[in-house]
């Protein structure tokens, strides 16, 4: 028997759908404004440790990109480093602008960036994220990856894909 959406399942299902996903597509200027509107979401503010111009720089010449767009806006983004001689990934940015978060689009997202991953036969993903970050944590958990070791005040977490 098939399963009936409530109106506000369906609402969101029917948001979610005006979304469009994509690899590499994002522009110098969209990479650039996405992580300016994401700036305060970060913990700590990616500012304060981070030249956004130059990190946007890099990650439109040099990283993976799995994104997702509203129209021609950028609200999702996940950047990784794919090294394949060692099957190894780097996560180095999850970001979704907050009017977008809670509704599982981080998810989605980062479900499709596995699904890449294990394309370049890419067998365990690393990041790292401030201890102060608990729901980034909780995600990353959620997500498969496990604690390994703490730096300062930053821990390294690893996701070993089969």
């Amino acid at each position: 028997m098939g399963m009936i959406l409530g109106g506000m399942a369906l609402d969101l299902l029917n948001w979610m759908m005006n979304f469009n996903y994509s690899v590499n597509k994002s522009s110098l200027y969209q990479v650039k404004s996405h992580l300016y509107e994401c700036n305060y979401d970060f913990i700590p503010i990616l500012s304060s440790y981070i030249d956004i111009d130059s990190y946007s720089e890099k990650l439109t010449q040099k990283a993976t990109r799995v994104e997702v767009f509203e129209g021609n806006r950028l609200i999702g983004l996940i950047a990784v480093y794919i090294i394949e001689e060692k099957s190894l990934c780097y996560i180095s940015n999850v970001s979704i602008i907050a009017v977008f978060t809670g509704g599982g689009l981080a998810t989605i997202l980062f479900n499709k960036t596995l699904q890449l991953l294990r394309l370049y036969n890419v067998k365990y993903i690393q990041l790292q994220v401030d201890l102060s970050n608990i729901n980034a944590i909780a995600f990353y958990q959620k997500m498969g990856f496990k604690s390994q070791i703490t730096n300062e005040n930053k821990l390294l977490m690893i996701l070993y894909l089969t």
